[in-house]
């Protein structure tokens, strides 16, 4: 007997499913890796700065004690929370169990988010794979800095961000009563996780694209489509509400005194390097497409708003700008797909290899992430990253190296920013001379 035709639709499952599975084997090959090959920072045990801050909620909890610490640690009470329910006596291990988990439901998160905006399978695997293997992602860095919330944070911006995304789309969504409330709740519990996912809150009041541009007027404002919204703002408020009023800060702490000190203190040229470590090369990209980078962005306005949210949090929330840039990377990695999709001709096996090139030393593919202090001594060699025996976390991020290093970091990655974007612009103008060659080859009339 003749088989039966596969039906389109299972095929492209089968095809969705062996690329969830190629996603998840990145995941693993990555976590086994840094299991393996990442030494956890030696510094006050594993736990230094802000992880100390969390191993303390963690034991505050765990002994039903009063919780009080230090702002604005002691507001970030869902991690340590779930790691008190585990065996504190190694409260490194127990963070770091609890954020691998976070870790695995981000990288599937983030490959269903892409699976909206990105229609070519390879680049969707290929920007979870950026996404993993990054030396400050959060897969590999929770091996060596565990006791952070910022990987729980992570997942509740992705669930908030499809959620948005989903009302955007349909415009009966918003009469789906459980999406309202699901959004609302990833919110607020976020929140509770990390007061930056409350954004969520006051980008959902775009969610269906008020703002018009044209028409009789420059710029109208459609009010109405932003009144069902105001709940899920209202979310993120009592999230921040509770994450005080639960808690009892120890210090004097203002985040408006120090957001101003890191306004005036923070370099801009480190300031940009911070986006450069994250997302170069691949984001000349989008560079390159900004004219529908801007489109994209005019029809999801809530990202967009997220976007610049997370983009003035990053310059003044504090010193690991890489760590705050970083939670924009779901925007990012889609408009990065989007504006490969529209210039993957531009990719032969030099520029391909030029781009893999850079990526291996930006995202220190092959090289741990060394102890802090530097355990060992010698020549440091900054080729995208520093390389070489003493070099320590602090030559790593932006707002601990020297200015000439931040310039010369700069200037290295805008080198090969600029060499792709000469060659994205050569061969746009070649495009209509090959169309033009191939109908004449073919006997075609333009």
């Amino acid at each position: 007997m003749t088989p039966i035709a596969q039906h389109p639709a299972a095929g492209e499952r089968r095809l969705r499913a062996l690329e969830a599975v190629a996603v998840v084997l990145l995941f693993v090959a990555t976590t086994l890796a840094a299991n393996l090959f990442q030494p956890p920072i030696s510094h006050r045990g594993g736990a230094p700065w802000d992880a100390e801050g969390y191993v303390f909620m963690a034991r505050r909890f765990a002994e039903g004690m009063p919780l009080a610490g230090t702002a604005p640690f002691v507001h970030r009470l869902g991690t340590p929370y779930l790691a008190s329910f585990l065996d504190l006596s190694d409260p490194v291990d127990a963070f770091r169990r609890v954020n691998l988990v976070a870790n695995a439901c981000a990288t599937l998160l983030l490959w269903v988010w892409l699976t909206r905006f990105v229609a070519r399978p390879w680049i969707r695997i290929l920007l979870c794979g950026l996404f993993v293997t990054h030396w400050n992602g959060f897969t590999r860095f929770v091996f060596y800095l565990s006791p952070i919330t910022d990987p729980w944070a992570l997942v509740f911006v992705l669930v908030g961000l499809l959620a948005l995304d989903e009302l955007g789309r349909d415009s009966r969504a918003a009469e789906r009563p459980w999406l309202l409330v699901l959004l609302g709740g990833t919110v607020l519990v976020g929140t509770l996780f990390r007061e930056f996912v409350a954004v969520l809150g006051v980008a959902a009041l775009l969610a269906r694209n008020p703002i018009v541009l044209g028409g009789d007027r420059p710029v109208t404002v459609r009010f109405a489509e932003m009144l069902p919204f105001l709940p899920i703002l209202g979310c993120g408020l009592v999230g921040i509400v509770l994450s005080h009023g639960l808690v009892t800060a120890t210090n004097d702490y203002s985040f408006a005194a120090n957001a101003w000190w890191f306004l005036w203190n923070k370099p801009p040229a480190t300031y940009l390097l911070a986006w450069l470590e994250m997302f170069s090369p691949w984001f000349f990209f989008v560079v390159y497409d900004w004219r529908e980078t801007m489109r994209f962005g005019v029809r999801h306005q809530a990202m967009l708003v997220f976007l610049a949210a997370i983009a003035g949090i990053s310059w003044v929330g504090g010193g690991h700008t890489e760590r705050f840039v970083l939670w924009a990377s779901p925007v990012v990695l889609a408009l990065v797909g989007r504006a490969l999709e529209r210039h993957a001709h531009a990719l032969t096996v030099p520029v391909a290899a030029l781009l893999a090139l850079v990526t291996i030393l930006v995202g220190r593919l092959f090289w741990a992430i060394p102890d802090h202090p530097p355990t060992g001594f010698g020549s440091k060699l900054l080729l995208f990253t520093t390389l070489g025996p003493g070099t320590g976390l602090f030559d790593l991020l932006t707002f601990t190296q020297t200015a000439s290093r931040v310039a010369l970091a700069d200037l290295q990655h805008l080198a090969v920013g600029s060499l792709l974007l000469v060659w994205l612009r050569s061969r746009r103008a070649q495009a209509p001379r090959r169309e033009a060659s191939f109908q004449a080859s073919t006997g075609s009339v333009a």
